[in-house]
């Protein structure tokens, strides 16, 4: 009898281990202190963004991010495409800043908190199932 209650605890101490240690979530919040992208060492080169809204002041900054450069609502119809990407300290809170350069003029460059864009990610149309779904896909994405 004894054996068998020093095996059920022995058991469920294990699993409740088990379900601790795999609950870890990751949170935005946490940024870790090294995050940095160059896209040099990227097989795909710079990536794409958009601006999240053309309405919203969003600056792009110098680096020591003392000046602003210029604002996304001013470019409407550009794609941004990031460069580099770096946690930068302000106001005691980690940000992910993204270096980033206008599609349609090549000297807008800055600095743009990372919150204010959205990546361009497109599909390709063999991964559809359907018809339908492709053209849903297109209409609404």
């Amino acid at each position: 009898m004894n054996r068998l209650k020093l095996t059920l605890i022995i058991l469920l101490a294990t699993i409740f281990g088990f379900t601790v240690i795999s609950d870890n979530k990751a949170q935005a919040s946490a940024v870790p202190a090294n995050y940095s992208f160059d896209y040099h060492k990227a097989q795909v080169g710079a990536v794409p963004y958009k601006a999240k809204s053309v309405s919203h002041s969003a600056y792009l900054w110098d680096y020591r991010h003392t000046k602003k450069l210029h604002n996304l609502k001013n470019y409407p119809n550009s794609n941004w495409y990031v460069f580099y990407a770096k946690v930068k300290n302000y106001t005691g809170k980690r940000a992910v800043y993204y270096y980033v350069g206008a599609s349609s003029n090549l000297k807008v460059k800055g600095w743009v908190w990372s919150g204010y864009l959205t990546r361009l990610l497109a599909k390709s149309p063999a991964s559809f199932t359907s018809e339908s779904a492709f053209i849903n896909y297109v209409q609404t994405d």
